[in-house]
């Protein structure tokens, strides 16, 4: 399961995200001007993970649960969190907490 953000080139610098948050009532509202690197970013794709997870529990009971949840900041980074168990309900960094993020640029490594 894949859940990407990507920043708003017209509403946020380039080293901004600019997220499509769903908000209570279920409209969708762009908020701009998270810094990526700091804390706002990290609570960002933290709120991107628990979109995906919620997604991934939802899912119909005759679908299997996915193995890989994908978390991506389009064109800068992309995170990893497996669960092997086949539930669903137990996702974690994957291959570990330090070095589940992998930036973009690091791919060609």
């Amino acid at each position: 399961m894949l859940e990407a953000k990507k920043y708003d080139a017209r509403k946020a610098a380039p080293n901004e995200l600019s997220l499509l948050l769903d908000d209570a009532d279920g409209q969708q509202n762009r908020k701009a001007g998270v810094t990526r690197g700091t804390g706002q970013w990290d609570a960002a794709m933290q709120r991107a993970y628990e979109q995906a997870e919620w997604y991934a529990h939802h899912l119909h009971r005759d679908e299997p649960s996915p193995l890989f949840l994908v978390i991506v900041d389009v064109g800068h980074v992309i995170e990893l969190y497996a669960d092997f168990s086949g539930r669903g309900r137990t996702y974690s960094a994957f291959p570990d907490v330090n070095s589940h993020r992998i930036p973009l640029a690091d791919l060609a490594k």
